[in-house]
């Protein structure tokens, strides 16, 4: 490898590595902006009254969480709700979801429940 080709080889190295830095401060903004938004709707939920959030699951069933949304997980693969109204009318006082079976959530203020 002569001088050159050296310069060269250096040269796409540093751009990679300048690349990469780019590419992991887009993903940290990103990562803390998906948190920001997830601590506003807690902080909604919150000034809302807390009350009844409504889930729409994969399967097409509609029901009810009278306590809320309580938290996401750290990766976003669950969430943790309180009085969860199951198909049979029971309610269930602390479930964990998977969001794979969440097709929506919709928070209600006191005026919707």
């Amino acid at each position: 490898m002569n001088q050159a080709e050296a310069e060269a080889a250096h040269k796409d190295k540093q751009q990679e590595a300048d690349q990469e830095k780019v590419e992991q401060s887009a993903r940290s903004l990103l990562r803390k902006d998906f948190l920001r938004a997830l601590e506003a709707l807690r902080q909604e939920d919150k000034d809302l009254g807390g009350g009844a959030t409504s889930l729409r699951l994969h399967s097409g069933f509609q029901t009810e969480c009278e306590g809320g949304v309580l938290a996401f997980d750290r990766d976003f693969l669950h969430l943790c709700v309180e009085g969860l109204r199951t198909p049979t009318g029971a309610v269930i006082p602390q479930a964990k979801l998977r969001i794979t079976d969440v097709d929506s959530v919709v928070f209600k203020t006191k005026k919707q429940q």
